[in-house]
C-alpha cells in the first residue's frame, strides 16, 4: 500500500501538469468540441490507470504485487497511447469530430481489453501459485511425520518400511496438477492409516499399509512426469 500512495502523488502530479498544459497553451481548439472529447477521453484513462494502479500495488507481499504488474503496464500504455490519440485531436484544428471519438474510443476498448486479460492472467498465475505452495507445504508435512514414525518405531520391519516411506516421500516431486488431486488425497488418507497402524504397533497391517502407500507415492511420481 506504501508504493501505491507514492505511486498517487506521481500520478496527481502528471495529471496536473497535463490539465494546466490543455487549460493554459493558447491552443487553436481550446474549449471546441474535439478539444472536449479528448480531453475527456484521456482524463478517463487517467482514472482507470490509477484504478488498475491501485489493484497492482496494494498488496504488502511482493509476490503478488510482481503478478499484478501486467496489469499496471496495460494500463500505462494505454494512457501513453490515449494520450497521443486525444492530444492529436486537441492539437489538430481540423481534427474531424467523428475521428477524434471513433480514435478514443478504440484506444480505450483496447486498453480495457489488455487490462481484463491480464487480470485473468494474474488470477490464474495466483491460483496456480497457491495451490502448489499449499501442496508442497502438505508434501514437507507429511515428510517431517514420516521422519518421526521412522524414529519413533520400535519393531525392526515396521522401522524398516517406514525409512521407506520417509525417503519415497522425502524425494517425491512437489508438483500440483488438478489431474493429481484424486491421487494427492488417496496418498494423505493412506498415510494417516499407515501412522495409526505404526502407533498401535502392528507389525503385519504397519508393513502392509507402507507397501501400498509407497506404490501410490511411485505412481504419482509417474504421473508428474507425464505431466510436464
Amino acid at each position: 500500500m506504501k508504493s501505491f500512495k507514492v505511486y498517487t502523488v506521481i500520478w496527481a502530479l502528471c495529471f496536473a501538469v497535463f490539465s494546466l498544459a490543455a487549460f493554459l497553451i493558447p491552443l487553436p481548439t481550446r474549449f471546441c468540441g474535439v478539444f472536449w472529447v479528448g480531453y475527456i477521453f484521456i482524463t478517463v484513462t487517467f482514472l482507470l490507470q490509477l484504478a488498475c494502479s491501485f489493484f497492482a500495488l496494494k498488496s504488502n507481499e511482493p509476490q503478488k504485487t510482481v503478478y499484478n504488474l501486467p496489469t499496471f503496464k496495460a494500463s500505462f500504455t494505454g494512457l501513453a497511447a490515449m494520450l497521443i490519440a486525444g492530444g492529436f485531436a486537441m492539437i489538430i484544428p481540423s481534427f474531424p469530430m467523428w475521428l477524434c471519438i471513433l480514435l478514443c474510443s478504440a484506444v480505450l476498448a483496447a486498453t480495457l481489453i489488455g487490462v481484463i486479460l491480464t487480470l485473468v492472467f494474474s488470477k490464474t498465475v495466483g491460483g496456480i501459485d497457491k495451490k502448489v505452495r499449499t501442496y508442497s507445504f502438505v508434501m514437507r508435512s507429511l515428510t517431517a511425520d514420516a521422519e518421526h514414525i521412522m524414529a519413533s518405531a520400535d519393531e525392526p520391519e515396521i522401522k524398516a518400511t517406514a525409512k521407506k516411506v520417509y525417503e519415497a516421500i522425502r524425494f517425491s516431486d512437489v508438483m500440483s496438477n488438478s489431474a493429481l488431486e484424486q491421487l494427492d488425497t488417496s496418498i494423505q488418507r493412506q498415510f494417516s492409516a499407515f501412522e495409526d497402524a505404526v502407533s498401535s504397533k502392528d507389525t503385519e497391517l504397519s508393513v502392509a499399509l507402507g507397501e501400498e502407500l509407497l506404490v501410490l507415492i511411485d505412481e504419482r511420481n509417474k504421473r508428474c512426469r507425464l505431466l510436464k
